[in-house]
Order: C-alpha cells, then sequence, then structure tokens
C-alpha cells in the first residue's frame, strides 16, 4: 500500500513487511525511533542485508523487479541523500 499517496497529510508513516509482526504500540516506535532523537527515517535491520542498496541488487537478482525499475527507486534514494555504506554515522537514524 502507499499510504503517502492514500494520507498526503499524514507527517510519518510505518511499512511493515508482510512477513513481519507488529507487536509494538506504533506512536511508541515513533517516539523511540523519531522524535526523541529527532530523526527523519528510521530502518530496521535485515537479517541478511544492511544496505538498501544491496537489497535492490537482491530483488534484481531474484527476479521482482526489473533492473531499470530498481534504478529509478535507487536515483531517489541517492537523491534524497540516503548513503551508500551500510548505515548513517553508525545509527538506524537520519538527522
Amino acid at each position: 500500500m502507499l499510504s503517502h499517496r492514500l494520507f498526503p497529510q499524514a507527517k510519518y508513516s510505518i511499512w511493515v513487511d508482510s512477513k513481519s509482526q507488529f507487536r509494538r504500540d506504533p506512536l511508541g516506535v515513533l517516539e523511540a525511533l523519531l522524535w526523541r532523537t529527532k530523526s527523519l527515517l528510521a530502518i530496521s535491520e535485515h537479517g541478511a542485508r544492511s544496505s538498501v542498496y544491496d537489497e535492490a541488487k537482491a530483488v534484481v537478482k531474484k527476479n521482482k523487479a526489473k533492473p531499470e525499475e530498481v534504478e529509478v527507486q535507487l536515483n531517489q534514494y541517492r537523491k534524497d541523500g540516503l548513503p551508500e555504506d551500510k548505515r548513517f554515522n553508525g545509527k538506524k537514524g537520519m538527522h
């Protein structure tokens, strides 16, 4: 679901992978990971990969999307300042 398209006035959104379970109060998650740290973005760790760029390669390799489709998203991440390394200054949040 593209929640940002359905709710354009929303300041935050939480994306939960279909294989995951959300076991905490969403407001508590926003408080702990974003508001308290004054971060703009929080990303959970993946079991096998720690970079969205590595994940993009895996998506293409598993034929879940075409390389050109993935590259469009990666270009947006780069434009938004998402670093190519594994972390944001060693943390899960970006200030």
